[in-house]
């Protein structure tokens, strides 16, 4: 009986891996369990050459949140950042949100460290004083 249903991943990495071997791609549907056409759908839709690896697209890369700092230091709105990066704003809200906890449990000498680039503790540096008179007050 044939498989349906998506690829998982070591079908995928057989399929690749057979294809650059030069094997048909009826006796790599035989080799995994496939239908012929459905292994012939899947290279079509990639075009023969292997997709990157997939990450989650909710998920920044350290180059995005790098340019958040620096968004956020050079004073742009959250949104204007957003539509730089081509992400939801809502994104480079949680992305804020998540840098300036870690810097309110820094401050309060929790376990969390800032560790960021000169970006991020410049940011920072500018609402210490407001944290700080806001906690002894």
């Amino acid at each position: 009986m044939q498989k349906t249903g998506r690829f998982s991943v070591p079908e995928r990495v057989e399929i690749w891996r057979r294809y650059k071997a030069g094997e048909t791609l009826a006796s790599i549907g035989r080799a995994i369990g496939r239908p012929n056409p459905v292994v012939h759908r899947r290279m079509k839709l990639s075009g023969g050459v292997i997709p990157p690896p997939k990450r989650a697209p909710r998920v920044l890369s350290f180059a995005e949140r790098e340019e958040i700092s620096r968004g956020i230091a050079a004073k742009c709105s959250l949104r204007r950042i957003a539509q730089q990066l081509g992400r939801a704003p809502s994104t480079i809200t949680a992305a804020w949100w998540e840098l300036f906890s870690l810097f309110l449990s820094s401050q309060e000498g929790g376990l969390a460290r800032l560790e960021s680039s000169e970006a991020s503790q410049s940011v920072f540096a500018e609402l210490e004083p407001s944290i700080a008179s806001a906690s002894s007050g």
